[in-house]
């Protein structure tokens, strides 16, 4: 290379004096003034213009044979360097070729004594989707979470516990979209488990069984139902965090709802407060992504509810109505949940409202109705917890006290039909 560098140097070299050497050949013989004294005079000078022409003219021939020669000596150098740098990429590239078939085999190499000494990681990948399939089996498709809490066997428990430990391992691995999926199930798992566990909790608390000396018992149940809760909201929200797309409207749904959870466990109005927005802003962006489903619009109105705004949250109610998907696909029993909790917010407000307002008495009517008819649920978990909710929100002060004073006996078949679990 450097050889044909100071080639290419010198041919510069010989052409600018070659150049050179042109230029002062011409003013020298640049031809002179005619004389203006006589015709002979003119006629020499003339002779000597057409001489000097001549002279010039063979220069120029001389200086374009020149050129001539320097441009077939720079075409058979740039040929020769055209040769040169194929040969050097020629070999180059063999050097190349030859390293990384060395490299391949020395990894083929490590890769069969790492398998040969950690089985585990034989057929690593295929054995990474085996698992997250597995595990995924046993996370809900689209049911709710108490619901699928109590289906799983203690077995399905103990492996999702069992699972549970690897996730620290997949999520360096950074598997686009099977971590986020994984997560969700997790945060579910967590979330249902809390809410068997609180309704448990609330039972056993109510039941007036308490004897001294269990109270130690009481604080363990309860900080089981919190650590439950907690983690669900750990897991919910990497879930949410890894969704790259902006378009898991379900894990949002779950993930308000177990900060929902999170606050009623509070003593601390002001982590409370944080809480609950944090929920209601997860709502509202579920129902930005999917606006065609109910949850999100029923999550909100509870909130709305809380906050004693129940003209919006019978707004959002009605609106959830004219929705025909729960999340993903229809769900009847929740239709119902939304037609009970319309009731009672109506109720809130004919509580409140002037012997002149009118007070749609027979819409609460249908929509309580409505409720507990054609059989609520099979599930003892559900009917037990909305028999709960039904015998607290007739109470006086409670959310059906009006209608219970309206229509006692309405309110008394609704308690028998969820007792018997029957229609």
């Amino acid at each position: 290379m450097a050889t044909l560098l100071l080639s290419g140097f010198a041919v510069l070299i010989v052409i600018t004096f070659v150049w050179w050497q042109a230029y002062r050949g011409a003013a020298e013989r640049r031809p002179p003034q005619p004389s203006k004294d006589s015709i002979d005079e003119r006629q020499k000078v003339i002779g000597s213009q057409l001489d000097a022409y001549k002279v010039q003219l063979d220069a120029y021939k001389t200086q374009a044979d020149d050129l001539q020669r320097l441009i077939s000596l720079l075409v058979g150098l740039s040929s020769f360097y055209a040769v040169v740098l194929g040969a050097t990429s020629y070999l180059t590239a063999h050097q190349f070729i030859d390293r990384i078939k060395s490299d391949a085999d020395r990894v083929e190499r490590n890769v069969q004594a790492l398998e040969k000494n950690y089985p585990v990681f034989t057929d690593f990948g295929a054995n990474i989707d085996a698992g997250i399939q597995k595990l995924s089996d046993k996370f809900p498709s689209d049911e709710e979470r108490d619901v699928y809490y109590t289906r799983l066997t203690e077995n399905d428990k103990e492996l999702i516990l069992f699972f549970e430990r690897s996730m620290v391992f997949l999520d360096y691995l950074d598997l686009p979209g099977k971590t986020a999926r994984l997560y969700y199930g997790l945060g579910m798992f967590y979330s249902g488990r809390h809410s068997v566990e609180k309704l448990r909790l609330d039972s056993l608390e109510n039941s007036g069984k308490i004897r001294i000396g269990t109270e130690w018992c009481l604080m363990d149940r309860r900080s089981l139902v919190r650590e439950a809760c907690v983690r669900a909201c750990f897991y919910l929200q990497r879930a949410v965090d890894g969704d790259s797309s902006n378009s898991n409207f379900v894990a949002r749904n779950d993930l308000g709802l177990a900060l929902a959870d999170l606050a009623d466990l509070e003593d601390n109005s002001a982590t409370k407060t944080v809480l609950l927005s944090r929920a209601e802003s997860y709502f509202r962006d579920s129902y930005e992504i999917e606006r065609c489903q109910q949850r999100a619009l029923y999550n909100l109105a509870r909130l709305l509810a809380n906050r004693k705004e129940y003209d919006d949250a019978v707004e959002k109610l009605s609106e959830a109505l004219n929705q025909t998907n729960w999340q993903t696909k229809p769900n009847p029993f929740r239709v119902k949940d939304i037609r009970y909790n319309r009731a009672c917010y109506r109720c809130r407000l004919a509580e409140g409202a002037s012997a002149h307002t009118h007070v749609p008495i027979n819409e609460i009517k249908e929509d309580f109705k409505a409720w507990y008819k054609d059989g609520y649920s099979t599930n003892p978990v559900v009917r037990g917890e909305n028999l709960k909710a039904l015998k607290d929100d007739v109470k006086p002060g409670g959310d059906l006290a009006w209608l219970h004073g309206k229509a006692p006996d309405l309110i008394q078949n609704a308690l028998k039909h969820l007792r018997e679990g029957s229609a």
